[in-house]
């Protein structure tokens, strides 16, 4: 599936939410960018549709450090916020996280 940029101002359908409002610990899925230049930065960070992330951190600005294909980076919040995702429960997860 290929991502689109929506209108400004679209909001997140049914069982999506914002990066930014996701918890720390917590693992989705990339589905969207609200607005052409987040999906830019999608793009160019390597996070296509479908793409898988655990939130490892939050600051107090609203950013987030995600961890992704095997890195870590931050999102800082004026685009944590116009990414959505969808949560996964536990069994979800494609990839199983160890203690190794």
């Amino acid at each position: 599936m290929i991502m689109r940029a929506r209108s400004f101002g679209d909001g997140p359908a049914s069982k999506q939410l914002a990066l930014g409002a996701l918890g720390v610990a917590r693992r989705a899925r990339i589905l969207n960018a609200a607005d052409s230049a987040t999906l830019r930065v999608l793009v160019l960070l390597g996070l296509i549709d479908g793409s898988e992330i655990r939130v490892e951190a939050r600051d107090f600005g609203g950013g987030v450090t995600i961890e992704a294909q095997g890195r870590r980076m931050h999102i800082p919040a004026h685009f944590a916020q116009r990414i959505w995702v969808q949560p996964l429960r536990e069994s979800d997860a494609a990839t199983q996280w160890t203690n190794a």
